[in-house]
């Protein structure tokens, strides 16, 4: 008896240590498993594809946390490799392949080949006669021509007094002091800003064409442009704010005399497609008053990622909330990425392809914008109603700080602003038009890899401002540039001004 009540003793001593390495190792495996996820997101973003398109077959699961949840929950989830739209889905017709014609804007230069004259003559001792004639085309380069514009001005003066002499007034320039023309600041900046060209390389391309144009003099002639050129940005910023629907996003650039380690730039646009105005704002921070203080006055919808920094302006009065169904999706989406057994992300993924459905089906048939909403009150709410049952079901169950509680969280907490597009046809499903605007300066980033000044980096700003606009117009950049350099000059009320932005803009004077 006194052994037995010896071993309950040490038992006893022994269950909570049990107990308390169980824990312990529970939580390590949850650790583990997250770790490895963050692992391959890391090997995919070094390695893999950057596409976020959905592969059948290839969709994986973090199986051990995941497989946990999903024996708890209470719904049942059937899982299908592929949606019911791609099984019933007829197939589609394959593009044709080939050259494409060159333009036939493009000059001709003419070439005749023709057979020597002793080839003319055929075996039997007749002359061979034309029948025809075969046509080819290639396409040949060029370089770019320069020229030297000489501005005679013409002196007068008077041989009986001697006292008068005029001459012909100095011709306008964009630039002050400056020998460049408006057509070559138009193809320095757009070579910049829209073709990723750093100014350190353009001088060197100038040199190969025996012109001698230092990085100093482009940097000078650049942020002059962007003076100029200021007044055009300014009065986009009132239309964006004049505008019932805003997105907004940000990015990171360096700035060499910034006080600070990371500067940002933000960028606002109007989220109507027609007469869109796209604004780049420099910033030292990635503070929510910039947003709030470049958007003062604004009222209507205001579309971002879930960053904090703009709840301060979601706050306001009169402005409405809408997220982002890009950014929800991407957190599941990198869970079916990584791991190998088919669970909740993937049948979420698909739930929410089935909602782009739904705005592809408006697009196609051209569907104005109370059609769309009627269109979303009909297809895309029942498949809200689904993911939000899924989210419901599987909260709780799931780590919090996993992948897929991470995700699951996420979409719970914005789900009132994932839900806000279907209040109004012209709102879209995500934030993707203001992402694919900032993209560009992203790329062009990892060229010309900072800015020097605070100055710099303003202009930049200005001028990525103009040509993005441009683009979103359909406004040819360089054409655009060419003109509003000069005309600028002549315009000195806000009419004329804004009528020479890039959506106001008659495209008859850019030919000229």
């Amino acid at each position: 008896m006194k052994k037995t009540a010896i071993a309950i003793a040490k038992n006893t001593q022994i269950s909570p240590s049990y107990d308390d390495l169980k824990t312990h190792n529970s939580a390590l495996v949850s650790e583990n498993e997250i770790l490895k996820h963050n692992l391959g997101i890391l090997q995919r973003a070094l390695f893999g594809t950057k596409s976020e398109k959905i592969e059948p077959i290839t969709m994986e699961q973090l199986g051990l946390l995941f497989d946990e949840a999903e024996a708890g929950a209470d719904s049942q989830i059937e899982l299908d490799l592929q949606d019911d739209d791609e099984q019933t889905a007829t197939p589609k017709t394959k593009k044709k392949t080939g050259r494409k014609p060159l333009p036939t804007n493009l000059p001709r230069k003419q070439v005749i080949h023709d057979l020597q004259e002793s080839e003319k003559l055929c075996p039997c001792g007749c002359m061979l006669t034309k029948i025809g004639e075969e046509t080819s085309e290639q396409l040949d380069y060029i370089p770019a021509t320069l020229q030297v514009i000489q501005n005679i001005r013409y002196k007068y003066a008077c041989k009986s007094c001697e006292d008068t002499v005029r001459r012909a007034p100095v011709p306008a320039t964009p630039l002050p002091r400056s020998n460049a023309t408006a057509g070559l600041l138009a193809e320095i900046i757009t070579s910049k800003f829209e073709d990723h060209l750093p100014l350190d390389r353009q001088s060197k391309i100038w040199a190969r064409l025996g012109i001698d144009i230092s990085t100093t003099t482009l940097c000078n002639w650049v942020m002059g442009c962007g003076t100029v050129l200021a007044p055009l940005v300014t009065l986009m910023q009132q239309d964006i704010v004049a505008s019932d629907y805003v997105c907004s996003d940000e990015t990171t650039v360096n700035v060499l005399d910034s006080t600070t380690s990371t500067q940002y730039m933000w960028v606002h646009m109007s989220g109507h497609r027609t007469k869109r105005a796209i604004v780049f704002d420099y910033q030292h921070s990635r503070k929510g008053e910039h947003a709030t203080n470049f958007l003062k006055g604004f009222e209507g919808a205001h579309q971002s990622d879930a960053y904090s920094g703009y709840h301060a302006l979601h706050q306001q009065e009169g402005i409405s909330t809408v997220a982002c169904w890009a950014h929800a999706r991407r957190k599941f989406f990198e869970i079916t990425k990584i791991v190998k057994t088919p669970g909740l992300a993937h049948h979420i993924v698909m739930l929410i392809k089935k909602l782009y459905k739904v705005e592809s089906e408006a697009d196609d048939k051209g569907y104005d914008h109370d059609a769309r909403k009627i269109l979303r009150q009909t297809k895309s709410l029942p498949i809200l109603a689904s993911i939000k049952k899924l989210l419901d079901d599987y909260k709780g169950k799931v780590p919090p700080k996993s992948p897929l509680g991470q995700a699951i969280g996420y979409s719970i907490n914005q789900w009132d602003n994932l839900n806000t597009y279907l209040s109004g046809g012209h709102l879209r499903i995500d934030n993707n038009d203001c992402e694919r605007a900032i993209r560009p300066f992203a790329v062009g980033r990892k060229n010309w890899l900072f800015a020097k000044t605070t100055r710099g980096a303003t202009s930049s700003a200005i001028l990525y401002s103009l040509i993005s606009t441009c683009k979103a117009n359909h406004v040819h950049p360089i054409r655009y540039l060419r003109y509003v350099l000069m005309a600028i000059k002549t315009a000195t009320t806000d009419t004329e001004i804004r009528a020479l932005l890039p959506y106001n803009i008659c495209k008859n004077l850019l030919t000229q």
